[in-house]
């Protein structure tokens, strides 16, 4: 007997709860899990990984305090961390679950493939849909080398019971840099080798470079321009084997990069098309298949694949469904590596080659709201649109940078001139009395 849904739900994280519960209020809705309930971002992704970091971070502020009015033998106790962190994640599934259903949105645990445009089969089970939402996210890239079977993931890595005595990192990006700077904190050596020589290549290569030196100066070991060939076990370690050496540890992180969850859902039955990239869609997020809708890690897109982007994208298509609505738009979308210092920025996706900018690096050190904390190689990058004066797109290297580039958004998306920021009084000493003097 097949049974019958408004709207049918295929992942249950935070961009597919925003969407169900938005729904859920007019609708019946069902959601679809196959594995976590939450997905990636609570479970094993960047609540973790942040929790992880409220440690490393008090630990590199208190390095830095050594000789300033500190002083002890700090160090992170890495299974109390770990510890600290599954105080969070361990209720992350049930209580995902029971939120759900006690918002009257029916759950299933399981497998989604479509059958028919409108058809999805979970667990033997036929479900029909008016309409149908993917939000399956995206998954760890495996490595296509020899020996691949013994580098482990992200998600393995904020699992770790004890810290091993040496970690090497394949890759030199977000999840790269995050995670080393947590396992040189909590005591390991570290080793980061990268196909290239440019780590971050979405960021400002300037910053990314000061970026990468800082995590030298704590002790990370970084290799260019290396070609990983094999992966050797030998005895309890691990030869890592490239273009022009052998490195000797005792864990292998793969982070090379991230891969839409797609080929589970049978998307040729209904029409769906979709590329290695992931699932085509839209103006209105709608696929090639009329009344389904992906958002979220899964989509093909150039934007940031972020946790708020795809909360974005759920109210959206849940607004969209009950009454039709414009074209989305996306506002500028800041983003942030936190790592040994955090590297945020914000709206260079949105310049045009035509319009004229002026582009400043400010070396902010010794300004007196990082003066204060011991700031290492503070930079805050403007670029600043001539025809208006107006802040249109931003980057910052500090500790603080997670604060200050949400300002920056707030005052690129609102269009707010500098005339205007000149007109507010910040509260003072803090990281926003300084927006008067960056541009």
């Amino acid at each position: 007997m097949m049974q019958k849904v408004d709207t049918l739900i295929i992942g249950s994280g935070p961009g597919a709860l925003a969407a169900a519960y938005k729904l859920a209020t007019e609708q019946s809705v069902l959601v679809c899990e196959d594995d976590l309930w939450g997905g990636t971002c609570p479970n094993r992704g960047c609540d973790p990984k942040k929790m992880l970091y409220a440690g490393a971070e008090i630990y590199a502020q208190a390095q830095r305090f050594q000789n300033s009015g500190l002083k002890g033998n700090l160090e992170v106790d890495w299974p109390a961390l770990m510890a600290f962190k599954e105080t969070y994640t361990k209720n992350v599934p049930s209580q995902t679950k029971s939120g759900l259903e006690t918002n009257q949105i029916e759950t299933v645990q399981g497998t989604a493939q479509f059958q028919a445009a409108n058809q999805v089969k979970i667990n033997e089970e036929l479900y029909e849909a008016k309409n149908i939402i993917i939000a399956t996210g995206q998954r760890p890239r495996s490595l296509q080398i020899p020996g691949a079977k013994y580098a482990y993931t992200s998600n393995e890595f904020l699992s770790l019971a004890k810290m091993p005595k040496h970690v090497t990192v394949i890759g030199a990006g977000y999840i790269a840099l995050e995670l080393s700077n947590l396992a040189r904190c909590a005591g390991a050596e570290v080793d980061v080798i990268q196909h290239n020589d440019h780590p971050l290549k979405a960021f400002p290569a300037e910053l990314a470079s000061d970026l990468v030196k800082n995590m030298q100066q704590t002790g990370v070991n970084f290799y260019f321009n290396e070609e990983i060939q094999a992966i050797r076990k030998v005895g309890a370690s691990f030869e890592v084997a490239t273009n022009t050496q052998t490195i000797q540890t005792n864990w292998i992180l793969n982070a090379t990069g991230r891969v839409p969850n797609v080929e589970k859902l049978n998307l040729e039955a209904a029409g769906i098309k979709s590329s290695p990239a992931g699932i085509e869609v839209n103006d209105h997020l709608e696929t090639s298949c009329a009344s389904v809708y992906a958002i979220g890690d899964c989509l093909a897109k150039k934007l940031p694949k972020l946790t708020p982007v795809a909360e974005f994208e759920g109210n959206y298509v849940a607004s969209n469904i009950l009454a039709p609505k414009p074209p989305i738009r996306y506002p500028s979308i800041p983003t942030v590596v936190f790592s040994s210092l955090k590297l945020a920025q914000v709206g260079f996706e949105s310049l045009d080659p035509q319009n004229a900018y002026e582009t400043k690096i400010t070396d902010v050190t010794n300004w007196y709201n990082y003066r204060r904390v011991q700031e290492p190689g503070a930079k805050v990058m403007t670029v600043i649109d001539r025809s208006t004066g107006n802040l249109v797109a931003g980057a910052i290297l500090s500790s603080s940078a997670d604060d200050l580039i949400n300002q920056f958004a707030l005052l690129i998306n609102h269009k707010i001139s500098a005339e205007d920021v000149a007109k507010t009084i910040f509260a003072y000493p803090s990281i926003s009395a300084d927006l008067n003097y960056l541009y």
